[in-house]
């Protein structure tokens, strides 16, 4: 398989062109009826909703074995969470392991390796991250684009299929937009290519502008919600559901309202959706309650539930293809410590803190000190979950020039997580600071939540290493990760992120 977008994005699309494809599947079982393993000959809406069914179990079901696959080639790819390994030391949140036998110190002159430089002054890259996107939107982009050619005997079927897959790819190419994309930057987008039956295998896809993709990205989010209205969600579906859309929603225009493709309306879309997300919903008032939905340990990560926290809990055991926090968090990477700075931002009223953190200063977030080496959970994620709404809603609101509804709402989410009383500010501005304090305090070594944020808001940053500082600045190319080598060298179309092109 040639290494480059158009192939990622195009990947299994020979295979489905053919009408033929090898489905091996094994493991779980009373999830999803699926086709018995063989030979399958695609040709009707059922058929896609078995190809999209294998991704789905392999999102929400953590004791499955390893399923065969579907298209001959790396399949259906899981998105790449692990992406934590390198954002929790760029965010500052992590500490860089410096223990014996780490491959970042160098224990005989005491001091990082050209490694761990990079990783510390932010010139690290993980060229994976674009490879697993792409490699599950060329399958969603197939099924999105093709499901209305095959035979379609229950309408329903063909909704609640292109439903989830919309959903995923909004998804894929959300991520991809903040991870390459510089975030003032419109002309940067990232390549789309939304029908990969179209000069399959020669198409060289340029960047889009950020209003192309985030259009798209909206547009891919209306029409599922749309189609909500006609099918409601099945027991087959995962992110197809109108208070995940919601909330995704919210996300987007929140993180859009300053980017290079900003408009006069982000703000009030980020509220509306934000508050959409939050109706019917309560945050958890409780340190045992809270740390309940991040527990990892094998009893709980098998455990499929419902709680108002989140929307979608993706759990993730036995094969790690989504987030091994024990590696990521207590692993290569990092040794398990919290950067002092990060700790010294809780007070001991505030639950995060006996949630969040160890008396000795490791994450315990996800329940790792008592989560069996590799024998049980490794992640569970719970993309844009309450918490986050209620934040956009109070900093839209500020923006807004509504303080009161702001106060309100935040007031409501300082209840919620601290023993004894904390009166919200009334003030915009101290308002907009004790709600960018919160996201802080709330999303610590979420996966990549705090580096986005500190790209969303232009950040500076500095650490001193060895005696010698590094600088991050407000807009920095390193905010950015570089197109890989391999695809600007494939794709000449390809433009580089400014400041990579060495």
């Amino acid at each position: 398989m040639k290494n480059n977008t158009t192939n990622r994005i195009l990947t299994g699309a020979i295979s489905l062109l053919t009408f033929s494809l090898s489905v091996s599947l094994s493991g779980c079982k009373d999830f999803l009826t699926m086709t018995p393993r063989g030979e399958k000959v695609v040709r009707t809406a059922e058929d896609y909703r078995d190809i999209l069914g294998s991704f789905l179990k392999l999102m929400s079901t953590p004791d499955c074995q390893q399923f065969g696959l579907l298209f001959g080639v790396d399949n259906f790819a899981i998105p790449n969470f692990n992406v934590s390994r390198m954002l929790s030391i760029y965010s500052m949140e992590m500490q860089l392991n410096d223990d014996p036998g780490s491959r970042y110190y160098d224990q005989k002159s005491n001091a990082y390796n050209s490694q761990g430089h990079d990783y510390l002054s932010w010139l690290s890259s993980n060229d994976y991250i674009w490879d697993q996107y792409y490699s599950m939107l060329g399958p969603l982009n197939l099924i999105i684009s093709d499901i209305d050619n095959m035979i379609i005997t229950d309408p329903n079927v063909r909704n609640m299929v292109v439903g989830e897959a919309l959903v995923w790819r909004a998804y894929g190419y959300y991520k991809l937009m903040q991870y390459y994309s510089p975030y003032k930057n419109n002309k940067l987008g990232i390549p789309m290519f939304l029908d990969p039956t179209n000069d399959a295998g020669n198409a060289m896809p340029p960047r889009e502008t950020q209003q192309a993709v985030f259009r798209q990205i909206i547009s891919d989010l209306k029409t599922a919600s749309g189609l909500l209205e006609k099918t409601a969600t099945q027991p087959y579906n995962f992110a197809y559901r109108k208070d995940f859309i919601n909330a995704f929603l919210a996300d987007v225009y929140w993180y859009k309202a300053d980017s290079g493709a900003k408009e006069e309306s982000d703000w009030s879309n980020a509220l509306s959706y934000a508050e959409q997300a939050m109706k019917g919903r309560k945050l958890m008032d409780s340190a045992e309650k809270l740390a309940d939905i991040f527990d990892i340990s094998t009893a709980k990560v098998k455990r499929i539930f419902e709680n108002d926290e989140f929307y979608i809990r993706i759990a993730d055991g036995f094969n790690k293809q989504k987030m091994d926090f024990l590696s990521s968090y207590y692993g290569e990477v990092t040794n398990g410590y919290i950067e002092p700075e990060f700790i010294a931002l809780y007070t001991d009223d505030d639950l995060r803190k006996e949630v969040y953190i160890s008396s000795e200063g490791k994450l315990r977030k996800y329940n790792l000190l008592s989560a069996p080496s590799y024998e049980g959970g490794f992640g569970v994620l719970m993309p844009f979950r309450l918490a986050n709404a209620y934040l956009i809603y109070a900093e839209a609101a500020v923006h807004m020039g509504q303080t009161e509804k702001a106060r309100q709402v935040l007031q409501q989410f300082i209840d919620a997580r601290y023993k004894s009383t904390h009166p919200a500010p009334t003030s915009a501005d101290q308002l907009f600071a004790e709600i960018q304090l919160e996201r802080k305090k709330e999303f610590l070594a979420e996966i990549d939540a705090t580096w986005i944020y500190m790209k969303r808001y232009q950040m500076e940053a500095k650490r001193f290493v060895s005696g010698r500082e590094y600088s991050l600045s407000g807009d920095d190319f390193r905010y950015s990760f570089p197109i890989p080598r391999v695809e600007m060298q494939k794709n000449k179309s390809m433009i580089q992120n400014p400041g990579w092109a060495r």
